[in-house]
This record gives C-alpha cells, sequence and structure tokens, in this order.
C-alpha cells in the first residue's frame, strides 16, 4: 500500500517536472494565448440588446484589432482576436457592399493598415479581380471574397469559413 501510494505521488511530481520543463503551464504563453480567445459570452449578452447601429459601428473599430501571435519562440506577428473575427462577419453582413468602389468599401468597413499581421493574404485561391479581407487567428477565421466587376465595382461579396 505505501509502495503504491508512493509511485502515484512520485509519477505525478514527475508529470509535473515534465509540464514545466516544456512550459506547459508558462504563464506569459497562456496569457498571450487568452488574449487571442478574448470573446466572452457576457460581453456577447449585453451587446445583444443593443441597437445595430451603435454595434455595427463598434465592431468596426473592433474588427482591425490585432493581438501579439501565441507561440514558441515568440515572434513579431500579430493575429486577429476571436473578438475581432467576430466583429468582422457582424459588420460584413450589416453592411451592403455591392455597388461600390474598393475606396468606398475601406471607408465603410474603417479599413486600416495592419502591418505586423501575419496573415495578409487569400486563405482560399481567388480569382482575378477579387479583393480580400482575411480576419484569422491561426486557427480559424474569416475570408470575405469581394469580386469585381469592370467598373472596379464590387458586384458580390463572398464569406467563407476558413478552418
Amino acid at each position: 500500500m505505501k509502495r503504491r501510494v508512493l509511485m502515484i505521488v512520485a509519477g505525478t511530481v514527475l508529470l509535473a517536472a515534465v509540464a514545466v520543463y516544456f512550459g506547459w503551464w508558462r504563464n506569459s504563453d497562456r496569457a498571450k494565448l487568452m488574449r487571442v480567445y478574448d470573446e466572452e459570452l457576457d460581453q456577447l449578452r449585453r451587446e445583444a440588446g443593443e441597437e445595430i447601429v451603435t454595434v455595427v459601428a463598434r465592431d468596426r473599430e473592433r474588427m482591425w484589432r490585432t493581438v501579439p501571435a501565441p507561440g514558441d519562440p515568440p515572434s513579431n506577428d500579430e493575429v486577429s482576436p476571436v473578438s475581432a473575427i467576430n466583429a468582422a462577419s457582424r459588420v460584413f453582413n450589416a453592411v451592403r457592399l455591392e455597388g461600390m468602389t474598393l475606396e468606398e468599401v475601406n471607408a465603410t468597413l474603417g479599413a486600416r493598415p495592419r502591418p505586423l499581421f501575419k496573415y495578409d493574404f487569400s486563405f482560399f485561391p481567388i480569382e482575378h479581380g477579387v479583393a480580400v479581407y482575411r480576419f484569422d487567428c491561426g486557427n480559424f477565421g474569416w475570408q470575405f471574397n469581394l469580386r469585381l466587376d469592370d467598373q472596379k465595382r464590387v458586384a458580390s461579396v463572398e464569406q467563407k469559413w476558413i478552418r
């Protein structure tokens, strides 16, 4: 009996030592990861009762946010947090972009540069004459394809889930 208890204690200590050695419980990595998964149910519940105009205006700001990408070794890359991914979906579904030029689309979406954004390229293959907006945390996200007509105006918007 004593030997069994001793083996269980020794196994637990060994497992904890391995976890610490490999950094599974490092607070800095967890903090980085939690910056990506930043949306809480309480936050969504509060927003559910607000008017759509207020939500879209706030989401236009939120969708362009980036946070440092989690990973080891650390990098300077940034990714979209979950709140930005969800905000982008709400904005793209709330505004009508068809008929606009890219300049008008950027003004409507409140587009801004994201110089350190890791995923500043198309996830899915695109054809000539398609503008892409991507919001991705590295595990999932949204890609919005804006197909342009001959007059360089948005003819259609396609929303694709990245998994």
